[in-house]
């Protein structure tokens, strides 16, 4: 693995609500730049207390796309306007075409 190792995969994050539904979350995370379990932890709380993130279950209630912009903004980190979001039954982010993080087991593969 290289890139973003210090991005948790969904499983490794101490918060049960993160672990059921914050794929979507975590996704945001990396796009809007942050490269540690310490900042997407902030970034959940910042989520919660603003009404982005619901309290019950992590699920992103706010624009994704603009949420990212707004983390990366506030964290002094970079966009990542070319990550695009895919979804199935999950969230992962892909660029030019390839997969290149995924939260929900396999993790960052760039």
């Amino acid at each position: 693995m290289s890139g973003i190792p210090g991005i948790p995969i969904i499983s490794q994050i101490p918060d049960p609500r993160i672990q059921k539904w914050g794929d979507c979350f975590l996704c945001t995370c990396v796009k809007g730049g942050l490269t540690t379990m310490d900042q997407c932890m902030q970034a959940f709380h910042l989520g919660l207390k603003e009404g982005k993130l619901r309290q019950s279950d992590c699920y992103v209630q706010y624009n994704k796309e603009a949420w990212a912009q707004e983390i990366a903004q506030r964290f002094g980190t970079p966009y990542h306007a070319d990550y695009i979001f895919q979804c199935t039954h999950h969230f992962w982010l892909t660029q030019n075409g390839r997969e290149i993080f995924n939260p929900n087991g396999i993790g960052w593969h760039g």
